[in-house]
This record gives C-alpha cells, structure tokens and sequence, in this order.
C-alpha cells in the first residue's frame, strides 16, 4: 500500500493532539509517544525504551523499529523488526546504529515513499539533528515536507533554501487533516 500522508512525531513533547494526524496517515513516533493514539511505527535505538514498548500494551499491534544490534537481542517479539537499509545513510556520513530516535523515524518516513511527511516535536535546537535534517530533506526532494510548530509569529528561516519544506502551525495542520477527509 502506498501512503500518501505520514506524520513523524519527534523527540520533543508536543502539546498538540495527534488525532488529526492519524486521521490523514499513519504515525511514526521517535521513541514512546505520550499521547493516547496508535502508531504504525514507533523507532527507537535505545534497548530500555525498547523493552517498555514491548512491555506496553499500548505498542502490542504496533511495528516497533530498531537497530540491527538490538533486533538480534529481541527478535522473538512479533513486532519487533530492524530498520531496512536506507540508501540515504552513506550521504548523510552517520552510522544506523548511532542514528537518533527520530533521524530514525524520519528515514523510515523516506522509505516508505510517501509524499508528505508531517514533522512535529522535532528537536531542531540541536545543531546536529539539525543538520541531518536538512540533510534529509535535501536529499529527498520528491517528498513535500511540512515541519509543524506552535503557532509563532517568528518565522523559522531555516528551510528557505528548500522548495520542498512548508512550515505549518498546529492550527493549519489541523485544517489541513479536515480538508484531506
């Protein structure tokens, strides 16, 4: 099946309700998501966060995605499965197995080929997930990126240089999930 609408839920907690979001696509959380909605894919390289997922009943129909290393300690989970080879990694100069959560969880969003990723609670303040998000983005340039935010009068000008990232507010997310149904 081929998505059209994704939304990857980053590490920063978000007071935003991902109802809207599961409404339009699938989610993918970078780690354990705090809000009450399901996940198709929760990413996490961390092996205690790992073994709360599959402690969690709330992940027992998710697909729960981790590094080669740690998949080969728990592959007796159902739902536990590595990440596949990402064509990307080698231009982005990073390891999987040193990947963040949500790098991860944005690279899955890639390889899924979708045309929309929905980017909210990304952690942009650290200069490296920064960096290997533009880098992400440049590299995909057929997928429309939409990073969402707390309504802000201050605009981000981080993304300018890219044709293919909108920056949405929570509010227009919303409107945008009302629209698609």
């Amino acid at each position: 099946m081929k998505y059209t609408h994704i939304t990857v839920a980053g590490s920063n907690p978000v007071e935003y309700d991902y109802k809207a979001s599961a409404k339009i696509g699938d989610i993918i959380s970078a780690g354990i998501l705090s809000k009450p909605v399901d996940v198709r894919y929760a990413v996490t390289t961390n092996e205690l966060e790992l073994q709360q997922m599959i402690n969690y009943p709330k992940y027992t129909k998710t697909t729960l995605v981790t590094s080669e290393n740690l998949f080969k300690k728990y592959m007796f989970f159902d739902n536990v499965e590595y990440a596949p080879y990402f064509g990307d990694i080698p231009k982005l100069n990073v390891k999987l197995n040193e990947c963040s959560n949500q790098l991860l969880a944005l690279l899955v969003a890639c390889w899924i080929e979708v045309d929309r990723v929905f980017i909210c609670g990304y952690d942009i303040e650290n200069l490296s997930e920064r960096a290997l998000l533009i880098k992400t983005m440049q590299i995909n340039p057929t997928i429309k990126f939409y990073f969402c935010r707390k309504p802000n009068v201050n605009k981000i000008k981080l993304f300018d240089h890219l044709d293919n990232v909108q920056i949405f507010n929570f509010p227009e997310f919303k409107n945008y999930g009302k629209e698609t149904n």
